[in-house]
């Protein structure tokens, strides 16, 4: 991209490949919104919302680029209440239409909600019209929720400009001819539902859960938090938070039980869809000491020289949270006592790597404890979490005798 700016910095350069990439837009209603003249040079940023929108037009057609509210014009060549005959065909100008998310991640997993003005640009009748909708390929399949079966209709779209779409009826069945719905709708949006929240994260301290997300938009003015369990299929809303808030703090969950969230911005305009949706298992059972090695109130020989403790399950530590006290051979009237917070692989003190199982060595090759001296093990718990925060919920103190 560097090299390409590089030599299409002249506008009179770069005008035969922007025309290459625009030969499907309407060349009379399409704008760049900045008039060049010859001779200029084009900053970076230009030429990268000039690619944005070339990339956008000629990609496939995705629901974010429907969600919103569009002003729209329609074309039948039938005679129909509220539309204006314009000689060789009648025009419906200044309708509405409404497309909104159903809060799945896509209308293909649940068909997302469209609704029109009165009279609507969609169906030939003098009444607004409210239905589902579901994209596929750039088509649009259609169906009024008014309907007695299943009749759905179909209209390819086209994404002319960043602000513009037009919708072509196609003939598809005695059920689904164009005599009851317009040939051609061409819209341009007007109220736009802001972009859904991207790369969730998820995570538990204590017993609550902390969700986080990717704010896409500026015009929101909230989200809306979504949660349901595994047993269950749909989400629920679980509250309503302030515009350019990035986490969310759950503590009304319950052991054992797995969570799924998902979230999606809002304005006065709708809501977006959802976001890939995130989810954890809750854990506040407190992590405890299940062993030490050598055991616990056990007799030990001269070359046990080092201590093993193992854990529940894997834990890490912020601060130094293991004292050991014994007396060492040629110290005989010396307590010694070590404060430890790493073990032997070089996990320690404000590390966030997590273990199960931490082992010190007490002395050297070299040396031994004193005979019948007896090792004490003790541990803070204030200082010991697990991966999900929770804390020991009392200290741990062991001895064992060291006997030659």
């Amino acid at each position: 991209m560097k090299k390409l700016f590089k030599k299409y910095t002249s506008f009179k350069a770069l005008m035969p490949l922007l025309l290459l990439g625009l030969y499907s837009a309407n060349a009379d209603d399409f704008t760049w919104g900045e008039e060049f003249k010859e001779g200029d040079t084009i900053s970076a940023d230009v030429f990268n919302e000039i690619f944005k929108t070339i990339e956008k037009i000629n990609r496939g057609v995705v629901d974010t680029d429907l969600i919103g509210s569009w002003n729209c014009d329609a074309i039948t060549t039938r005679n129909t209440s509220g539309y204006t005959d314009r000689g060789s065909f009648y025009l419906l100008e200044d309708a509405q239409i409404n497309f909104s998310s159903s809060g799945a991640s896509s209308s293909l997993e649940t068909p997302y909600n469209i609704t029109t003005s009165s009279p609507g640009p969609l169906a030939r009748e003098n009444a607004a019209f409210t239905g589902t909708y579901q994209l596929y390929k750039n088509m649009l399949f259609v169906y009024r929720s008014t309907d007695t079966f299943p009749a759905p209709r179909i209209y390819s779209v086209d994404i002319v400009s960043d602000s513009r779409i037009e919708l072509t009826f196609l003939e598809t069945s005695a059920t689904s001819f164009p005599a009851s719905y317009s040939s051609f709708v061409v819209c341009d949006t007007v109220a736009k539902i802001p972009n859904p929240p991207t790369d969730m994260t998820i995570s538990q301290n204590g017993s609550s859960i902390i969700i986080g997300w990717e704010d896409n938009s500026s015009d929101e003015s909230g989200f809306k938090i979504n949660r349901r369990t595994a047993s269950e299929i749909t989400y629920t809303l679980l509250t309503t938070i302030n515009s350019n808030i990035s986490t969310y703090t759950d503590s009304d969950v319950v052991e054992g039980t797995t969570y799924f969230y998902a979230v999606s911005a809002i304005n006065a305009n709708g809501s977006s869809r959802f976001s890939n949706p995130v989810n954890i298992a809750v854990d506040a059972t407190a992590p405890t000491v299940t062993s030490i090695v050598p055991a616990a109130n056990s007799t030990v020989g001269r070359d046990a020289r080092s201590l093993t403790v193992n854990f529940s399950e894997p834990v890490k530590w912020d601060s130094s949270p293991f004292t050991i006290s014994f007396k060492k051979a040629g110290t005989e009237n010396t307590d010694i006592t070590y404060v430890r917070g790493c073990d032997v692989y070089g996990y320690c003190d404000t590390d966030s790597n997590t273990i199960q199982s931490w082992n010190t060595t007490l002395v050297g090759s070299a040396e031994v404890i004193l005979n019948d001296s007896q090792v004490t093990i003790s541990i803070d718990s204030s200082k010991i979490k697990d991966a999900n925060g929770i804390s020991m919920s009392s200290d741990f103190t062991a001895t064992y005798t060291v006997d030659y």
